[in-house]
């Protein structure tokens, strides 16, 4: 590092430390937390579920945590029982929060109606050219209503398994630590 770039390395890490801890206690931000029924925090301890948060002034108070991933155990072993996060947990030692904001209902209907309208598509086609098959073979216009109705049955389908995963926005993130294991 050259001698000159020191004094502005050093303003720029006193300059975001306050902007960031000015995010996390914002009132946005603590309504966004204490609307939520369960949040996903991750800190060096792994990444956790916490169900009825609330957040004070530099802290989050919650109901019940359940660890999702702990990054001082790999992932094959089972998480470890004994790993208790602290209660309050501190916001300095979280580096991302993520709030539910909905379910993935759209993105599962988008591909269950592509994968059964493909399928219905080479089904038709399959047996269009087929002379032993029931009917002797399809037309064009039975092999796109197969494809439709194939794709409309995928769609719902889709839905109803996308209706049932939670989509997750990130409301806070800071930079890792260089000490940080992840």
């Amino acid at each position: 590092m050259q001698p000159n770039t020191l004094p502005v390395v050093a303003m720029m890490a006193l300059t975001i430390t306050p902007v960031l801890r000015a995010q996390v206690t914002s009132p946005q931000f603590r309504d966004q937390i204490n609307a939520a029924v369960k949040i996903r925090a991750v800190g060096a301890w792994g990444r956790a579920e916490l169900t009825e948060p609330r957040v004070d002034a530099d802290t989050i108070r919650y109901s019940r945590a359940r660890v999702l991933a702990s990054f001082s155990t790999p992932s094959a072993l089972p998480q470890p029982r004994g790993l208790v996060l602290p209660q309050p947990l501190p916001l300095e030692d979280l580096t991302e929060i993520q709030v539910p904001s909905g379910n993935d209902a759209a993105h599962g209907a988008v591909a269950g109606g592509l994968l059964l309208g493909l399928i219905g598509l080479v089904a038709g086609v399959a047996t269009s050219s087929c002379d032993s098959c029931l009917g002797r073979g399809a037309s064009a216009g039975n092999v796109i209503g197969v494809a439709l109705i194939g794709g409309a049955i995928g769609a719902g389908i889709g839905a109803l398994l996308g209706s049932t995963s939670t989509r997750w926005m990130t409301v806070y993130r800071t930079a890792p630590s260089s000490t940080s294991p992840h």
